[in-house]
Order: C-alpha cells, then structure tokens, then sequence
C-alpha cells in the first residue's frame, strides 16, 4: 500500500514515529523451547544446553534486536475504504474514535539491541557454569492515552478538559554485562538455575513524572504536576541556572571516552519443573538490577501548579485538510506541540543539580509451559512474557509448535496473540554442521506486509524482532569417544568430534 503526499504523509510519519521507536527490551519468545540453542539460558537461567561446551563467537555470537510498541499497527492507521486508502483520521472512511479505543492506558514505544562480546559454558554432571559479556541498548517512550486524546478530539468542551499525563516517560540507556551463570538438576523433576550480573554503564537519559496533568479550557489553561529529567555520559553537560544556555565537553582520548559512567548489579532466576513425562513447567525472572549513575551527571527537576491563558480551543488531527494546513498549525500554537511546549515553558520551578542517580533494567517474568505430543520429537509450547519497567506493564502470549527431528537439527513455528495479533508468525531453526552451531529467529513475520516509498513496513502487527547467532559447540569427550569407536569398527579411519 502507498499514500498520497499531503496530509497523509503528515499521518505515515506519525504513525513511523509511533511505531518504529520502541523498552521494551523484547527477547524473541520463539527461541524459548529451541533446547539446541546453546544461548537459550538468556530467557531462563535454569535452562542447560544440550553441548557439553560451547564458545559463542563475538558480536556474530549472539545478536538481538526489537523495535515496536504494545498498541498499534499500520492497519490501524492506513487501510483500504471501499477501494481507496485511507486513514483513521480522514472525514470519508476514518475511524479515529476506533483508532483512540484501541490504544493502551499507556503507549510503550520500544527499541533494544543486544551484541555479544564473549560467552562461555560449561556442563559438568548436572551442573552448568556460564560467563558473558554482552553490550546492551535499551530506550523506552511512554505516551499516556490522553496525548492521543488532545490529538484525536482536541478541547471540545469549553471548560474543563482534562488530561493525566503522568506516564509520560522516557528512558535510553548503554551499558555492559557481565554475567556468571550456575544452573543444576535438583533431582528428577526440578532443576534450578540464577545469573549473577555486573552492569557496567555508559550513558542514560531519562525522565519521570511523580504527577503531572492538564486542564484545559477556552478561557484558562492549567498544568501542575512534578518530575525530573537525568542525564549521564562520557560527555559533560552545562546548564545555565536560568536555563538560557547548553553547552557540552568532550572527553580528550579513547581512555576517557571509555570510562565507566555508572554501575550496578542484577540478577536472573529461574527454576524448571517436570511435571509428568509428557510436561514441562518453568519460569524465569529475567534482567531485574539498577544502575547508580555519577559521571557528568546532570538532574533537571520541576514542580509545576501554573495557570495562563490566551490559548483558546486545540485544534485535533482531524481538521488538518493539507501539509500547509499543518505547518500553519503547527506554527501558530493551535496545535497540541506548541500549546504542550508553551504550558511546560510556564511552570512554576525549575532546579538543576549534579546528583547521582538511579535507573532500574526492564525486568521480565518467562512463564512457560511444554507437552510433549512425541516424546521428545515434536513439542507443543506455550509461553507467557511479562515486562515491567516505569511502572508500565506489557504483556505476550506466544504459542508454538517446536520439532527436534534429529540431534543436529530443530524448529520453532509460533505466533503471538498481543503484539502478533494472531496475524503473524514466529519461526526458529537451530542447525549444527560439525562443530558448529548456527541459530535464526524471529516472533513476528506479518501474514500481510505493505512498502512506504519502496521500503517494505510490517503492516498488521506492532513489533519486530529477530535473533541469530553462530557458536562453536561440542559434546562430552566420553561421548565422542564412544562415537569414534563405533565408526571405527565401520571402517572410519579419522573421525573427530560430531
């Protein structure tokens, strides 16, 4: 599908913004019963790979990426209206009260990425030992329900129109992980397994609301609420007490730029538990740590309870009738950025200070549940992710058919009901070849797919993701020792590990 230029266009860019900027660090759910991965103890640390040893190769090791949100797609902005293509917000064919029910409480804009430096691990008996060092990007938006409000509807009433925006947050941190691993077999039935983790930080930004809200009028508008923003990297920042100046300072060489600006520590659990020969429960408590951040670090707070007038009635989306029409709006303050700005420009207090702080990593909960319908060949999954992070709560449910046909091959076919819609499908293949292990992964591949200009843009479903990796993994010595022996006497001259 393709827009038109004009007002469209204005659409398709929000719509972009909305969602291609997503914390939610999302993990690819697919991978969760993918027993072959030697990785797969990420999801769960109670899980043990199926090697003996394995070595994962650096940045081609482990690669993770997610973008998305937990409320729209495309098809819920652009769709096809007796033959022509509209958007929610067009007078023929649009459907912006449809497009505002559909929204969360809290729109969770997300984008993650995850690149291994090293890892390692070991089995021994029933036990499995891991280290790893992984560089990690995390941001996060929040946008409370009521922004879309003003957007969609305006001020419709004359007096008295009120909006919580508390939830708008946001959040983009860099930081290196280090993590030592141990997972054993209690018994028959239970196994258990945690991550010890050093967080080695290099840059935050983030902001939180305590409260913040608007009441909107004709005659007045009022903003009060309280929050702050932080801020700490390499690169030391100066604010001007009164706000009128920034300027920046770079560090001097690679030793500067590579200094830690804040530390912390996490930790992963997770137990397993055989329900019967042909069930498997398990559960996983993932990423749950914090970051004291120090260097350059620079604090903004505010509280507000201010009350102006002079803006009168906000115009919504829905009377843009062409671009130039919107940059007018846009420009003359009757549209929702230039009221918002002029409304936080008037709070009361402003302060700013040099603090350390702190930031809590998004933490997952992996609650997982696996019948076997053939023993150990083909296995029927069902997984349920929870994340929280800035008191804002996303939710999966994936549903997945895994095959394990042989030792050296296995699949992962799913789809998810939350962000997948049920419209897509997730796929994993895990194959070994020698010594070498390789592993591709993704949650959400669309039924149904559209191109903006040419580049091709999920079009029914709200996120992204995909997962690969390239590892070198062998078996127990004893083993592939047994094996040479049994292809000897078949008349192999030189057999190495399988």
């Amino acid at each position: 599908m393709m827009c038109a230029p004009n007002k469209y266009i204005l659409i398709l860019l929000l719509t972009l913004g909305v969602l291609f900027n997503k914390t939610s660090a999302q993990q690819v759910n697919t991978l969760y019963f993918m027993d072959n991965v030697p990785l797969r103890h990420t999801l769960n640390p109670s899980f043990q790979p199926t090697q003996h040893l394995y070595i994962s190769l650096p940045v081609i090791g482990f690669t993770q990426f997610s973008i998305g949100n937990n409320s729209v797609s495309m098809k819920d902005v652009i769709y096809n209206y007796n033959g022509t293509t509209v958007s929610a917000f067009d007078a023929v064919g649009g459907n912006n009260g449809k497009f505002y029910r559909r929204l969360s409480s809290t729109t969770s804009i997300n984008a993650s990425a995850e690149v291994n430096l090293m890892s390692i691990g070991l089995k021994h008996k029933d036990a499995f030992w891991s280290f790893s060092l992984t560089e990690k990007f995390q941001s996060s938006i929040g946008i409370p329900k009521d922004i879309f409000k003003i957007a969609l509807f305006g001020t419709p009433q004359l007096f008295n129109n009120d909006f919580e925006l508390t939830t708008m947050e946001s959040d983009a941190t860099l930081y290196t992980e280090a993590a030592l691993g141990y997972a054993t077999k209690l018994n028959k039935k239970w196994a258990v397994g945690a991550k010890l983790k050093y967080l080695y930080g290099t840059a935050n930004f983030s902001n939180i609301n305590t409260d913040l809200y608007l009441n909107a009028g004709v005659d007045k508008w009022t903003i009060a609420g309280a929050g702050s923003v932080n801020y700490s990297s390499p690169i030391a920042l100066n604010l001007a007490a009164d706000f009128s100046s920034l300027t920046y300072k770079l560090p001097k060489d690679l030793n500067d730029w590579m200094k830690k600006s804040g530390s912390g520590f996490g930790v992963d659990i997770g137990a397993t538990y055989k329900a019967s020969k042909v069930l498997t429960l398990s559960a996983g408590l993932v990423d749950l740590g914090f970051i004291k951040w120090k260097r350059n670090a620079l604090n903004v707070n505010f509280e507000s309870n201010f009350t102006f007038d002079g803006i009168g009635v906000i115009d919504s989306i829905k009377t843009i009738s062409g671009a130039q029409d919107a940059i007018d709006k846009f420009g003359n303050g009757t549209f929702l950025s230039d009221s918002l700005v002029t409304a936080l420009k008037a709070a009361s207090v402003y302060g700013n200070s040099q603090n350390s702080y702190r930031t809590a990593t998004p933490t997952t909960l992996n609650v997982g549940a696996e019948y076997a319908l053939m023993e150990t060949k083909l296995t029927l999954g069902l997984l349920s992710r929870t994340q929280l992070f800035k008191k804002i709560l996303t939710e999966e449910i994936t549903l997945s058919l895994n095959a394990k046909p042989v030792d050296w091959f296995n699949a992962s076919v799913s789809t998810s009901l939350f962000a997948g819609r049920l419209s897509s499908v997730g796929t994993a293949f895990g194959l070994r070849t020698g010594f070498v292990h390789w592993f591709l992964a993704a949650d959400y591949i669309p039924f149904q797919k559209s191109t903006f200009y040419g580049f091709p843009i999920p079009y029914t479903t709200e996120v992204f993701n995909f997962a690969l990796g390239i590892n070198l993994v062998f078996d127990q010595p004893e083993k592939n020792i047994g094996l040479r022996k049994q292809k000897n006497k078949k008349g192999c001259i030189s057999c190495g590990y399988y």
